[in-house]
């Protein structure tokens, strides 16, 4: 064994000699006759499947999914998987408590270390990317296996799958009250400020103005005005393009937010790399008050070609400066360098400014109950689209001192987050967990870009998929609804379902695939963290 004198030759392979030579065997007419010396190699080299699979003929093992071998798998080292992903980390949980009426069926587990394989303690909130660590631990669709001490014995394993890693749920705005199976509808909602005004407006000083066409071959260096001369709303407040103070602002002591929004489209077409900077300002009664900080941008050859780009403005003007007749109006400046004539630049339709105030004018308004808060577009051609007009909903919408009173005994968590929809929000009807549609795309009252199907002045949804637009009102009422939102928290992870039955916090919560040095007891990392001083 292991020991020869001399290599055992081949019946079939002969040795090639190149001595002197490189290019021309020096053997080569033994070779063609078949009389050189055969080679030291094994014949089964090239007949043992052993031997020629991996390097000749090519080998596969597949699996249908990781971690797990299952039936119809091909090529695999007996019922070993293909490829395994094992996570590194687990999580010591303090709670685990149920998520309705915000999620039926679902529960938050709250977790206060990740404990990684090589003993590394990650603290929510306080460790770097605690939050990515989270996400990547417990990823959607993927299961969780929880443990607690005194979970009850002779219980299946206590699988769940995870909902979503890092997250916790907001709710946004709703009518429902209570949770299933017992849930009614509200029939009125109201707003307030977040931070509370010791008195209130005696009226509604808010307005939307927004700009109807483009304005072509503008002066580039000099400021231009935008001209937002179309009212969506606080028309009584527009004049020409500007807005005025009314009285009763002033009377009532209020603060106004003017907020603008200019849509311009620089032309980079002319020549290969033009550069522009660009600076907002709010004037008052014809003088500048606020200037944005200019801002440049420059474009090479590969650039996308004549973007529309939204330079936003921002300017609060304290109760203590507003005088009744005040003029505001917003202008833009656009310098340009590098381009072929002036005037390349374009100021778009669906620029706008929004003028928002403090405290707040607030009214309750009546929910009728049957699709009045929000209606279909075009249930026929467009069923996964809906709209609103109703002002309160429009004139506060996006508003981020603004937010929906929460409804007292309704179950739901209070609302902490304004008024506003975005991309990814979840509208859930009648109260089921099966008629739950996601926000693909969300148009605001003045927002006029390509895709809308109504006019300006309204909330517009479309949604990922059709509504059942056949149910009847009774069955399937849009004013029935609840609109959450899934917020990135380091310690938290949403799962479906609820703890297990008899258990108490603390729980060990560990992916259902693990590196070894994480399969230990409840007990062992109970130790591990006291021994570190963290419990």
């Amino acid at each position: 064994m292991n020991d020869i004198n001399e290599n055992r030759l081949s019946t079939i392979f002969e040795e090639v000699e190149y001595y002197p030579g490189i290019t021309t065997p020096t053997n080569f007419d033994l070779i063609i006759s078949g009389s050189a010396l055969k080679a030291s190699v094994q014949d089964s080299n090239y007949t043992s499947k052993r031997v020629i699979n991996p390097r000749y003929n090519g080998v596969k093992s597949t699996s249908q999914v990781l971690n797990q071998w299952t039936p119809g798998d091909t090529g695999t080292y007996g019922k070993t998987p293909t490829v395994e992903s094992l996570k590194t980390a687990v999580a010591y949980c303090d709670w685990i408590g149920g998520w309705p009426p915000e999620r039926e069926n679902a529960s938050a587990i709250h977790i206060q270390y990740l404990i990684k394989s090589d003993g590394t303690i990650i603290i929510p909130d306080v460790s770097e990317f605690s939050l990515s660590e989270n996400k990547g631990t417990f990823e959607s669709g993927e299961r969780i296996i929880i443990s607690s001490k005194d979970t009850s014995l002779g219980q299946p394993t206590q699988y769940r799958n995870i909902i979503r890693g890092g997250s916790r749920i907001e709710p946004i705005l709703y009518t429902q009250f209570g949770q299933a199976p017992n849930v009614s509808w509200n029939t009125s909602m109201s707003f307030s400020n977040f931070i509370p005004a010791p008195l209130s407006a005696s009226g509604d000083y808010t307005a939307l103005f927004s700009q109807n066409g483009d304005v072509f071959h503008l002066a580039s260096n000099n400021f231009s005005t935008v001209p937002t001369d179309v009212s969506i709303y606080g028309a009584s407040y527009l004049s020409g393009t500007n807005y005025v103070v009314p009285a009763g602002a002033v009377q009532d002591g209020v603060s106004l937010t003017f907020e603008g929004k200019v849509k311009i489209q620089l032309n980079t077409g002319l020549l290969s790399n033009p550069t522009y900077t660009i600076v907002l300002r709010l004037l008052k009664n014809g003088s500048p008050i606020y200037e944005t900080p200019a801002q440049s941008l420059s474009f090479g050859p590969n650039s996308t070609p004549n973007p529309i780009i939204t330079f936003p403005l921002l300017y609060t003007a304290p109760a203590s400066s507003l005088v009744a007749g005040d003029v505001y109006g917003i202008q833009a400046q656009v310098n340009e360098n590098n381009v072929l004539f002036v005037g390349s630049f374009v100021i778009k339709g669906g620029s706008s400014l929004k003028v928002i105030q403090y405290p707040l004018y607030f009214n309750n308004f009546v929910n009728p109950g049957v699709n009045s808060i929000w209606q279909y577009y075009d249930s026929s051609s467009y069923p996964y689209v809906i709209t609103s007009s109703v002002p309160e909903l429009v004139q506060l919408y996006g508003d981020p001192e603004a937010k929906m009173n929460d409804i007292a005994g309704s179950g739901f968590n209070p609302i902490t987050l304004p008024w506003s929809i975005k991309y990814g929000d979840e509208f859930r009807f009648e109260g089921r967990e099966d008629l739950v549609y996601q926000v693909g795309k969300i148009f605001a009252p003045e927002d006029s870009s390509s895709g809308r199907l109504t006019q300006t002045g309204s909330i517009e949804v479309h949604f990922n998929y059709n509504l059942p637009i056949s149910a009847s009102s009774s069955a399937f009422n849009l004013d029935h609804f609840l609109i959450r939102r899934y917020v990135d928290d380091p310690a938290q992870v949403i799962m479906e379902g609820f703890r297990p039955i008899s258990s108490s916090g603390p729980y060990i919560v560990r992916p259902e695939y693990i590196v070894p040095e994480l399969d230990k007891s409840v007990d062992q990392f109970i130790l591990d963290l006291t021994q570190k001083g963290l419990l």
